[in-house]
């Protein structure tokens, strides 16, 4: 009874605050901009050990982020000036981690810990052009507060447990010993840039850089991205950044995207709504403390990432497909890791 009673109370939650967002004062006001699905999972599978399910297994992230509500905020000083157009966001994240023997009942000693997170995600985002290296420069500053629980709590164990029985997988035994039940707090913050394109005709290539970093009970860290998008339609938005802080806001859809469906666009225009690109990325870490460690092992404070993938418009709705290679998380982990990533946006 006790879970449903909080499976009800997030959804009540999101639909009142769905109810404050739609109020809008201007004419072309939608009560929201742009829905987003991320999935991440460790289906890549190694060559020498083809189980899965490892250290950290799934990731679920759905939200959405408002139209421009900056006129709602002129009367409150600083947040007024994140930027000339400013966002709202909120989304459900509920993430998952296991030990590689997910076999065993009780966990063998210096492996990844059992343990999960689901949270609420409330976030401010400001959009303007900022003077860099003599240019105007399209930057995205994002304020983000999550709230929530790990532990049993997370219902990490239940969900994973039930997509197993579904799709026929081992079932994981060891959920009984996962890390303790905690209420979580986390505030993240972050500033994406993206630089002027080099064009070869309907050809583009941009880069993007990004600046983050948390502060919480459940994770404090600090983080650099580089990321290379190339091909031809590149939506307008700060681009694909498969997990980390900013990763959500960066889908926020210019109005001239290809991913956001204008009023303006006559329908023989319907080839702006196509396009494919390229994408690659590296990602350095440094990370003070990270809750689902756990105490057992030896955590490492520098982490390093690499990714490639693509993505593709179709008619309003952009899809991304990533893999992910990181190095190790801690002392006594047997090699890199690496997960798939796959995100789905949709702007109206």
């Amino acid at each position: 009874m006790k879970k449903i009673t909080l499976i009800l109370t997030i959804l009540i939650t999101i639909t009142m605050a769905s109810e404050v967002f739609s109020k809008c004062t201007h004419e072309d006001c939608t009560s929201y901009n742009t829905i987003v699905l991320k999935i991440n999972n460790d289906v890549v599978k190694r060559r020498k050990d083809p189980s899965s399910d490892k250290r950290y297994t799934h990731g679920t992230t759905l939200g959405v982020i408002s139209n421009n509500i900056k006129d709602r905020l002129e009367n409150i000083p600083v947040i007024n000036q994140l930027g000339d157009r400013i966002y709202s966001s909120i989304q459900l994240n509920q993430d998952i981690y296991t030990p590689d023997e997910i076999e065993n009942v009780t966990p063998m000693p210096y492996e990844h810990p059992y343990s999960g997170e689901l949270n609420l995600i409330f976030g401010l985002h400001g959009k303007k052009n900022i003077q860099f290296c003599c240019h105007q420069t399209p930057t995205l500053f994002s304020i983000e507060i999550a709230l929530g629980a790990t532990g049993k709590h997370s219902l990490a164990k239940n969900a994973q447990t039930e997509v197993h029985r579904c799709t026929g997988n081992d079932i994981p035994l060891g959920w009984d010993h996962q890390l303790p039940s905690h209420f979580s707090a986390r505030l993240s913050a972050s500033m994406i840039n993206k630089f002027n394109p080099f064009t070869i005709g309907d050809f583009k290539i941009e880069v993007l850089s990004n600046i983050g970093g948390d502060l919480g009970n459940t994770l404090v860290q600090a983080s650099v991205c580089e990321q290379i998008r190339f091909g031809f339609n590149i939506p307008d938005d700060f681009g694909t950044f498969a997990i980390g802080s900013g990763s959500f806001a960066s889908n926020i859809q210019g109005e001239e995207s290809s991913v956001y469906r204008s009023k303006s666009h006559k329908f023989w225009e319907f080839y702006k709504y196509f396009g494919v690109h390229g994408i690659l990325s590296a990602k350095g870490q440094y990370v003070s403390y990270n809750y689902h460690i756990g105490e057992i092992v030896s955590p490492v404070r520098e982490i390093g990432e690499l990714g490639i993938g693509f993505g593709f418009i179709v008619v309003g709705c952009k899809i991304t497909v990533f893999y992910i290679h990181q190095t190790e998380q801690f002392e006594e982990q047997s090699g890199p890791h690496k997960f798939g990533n796959i995100a789905f946006t949709h702007a109206w």
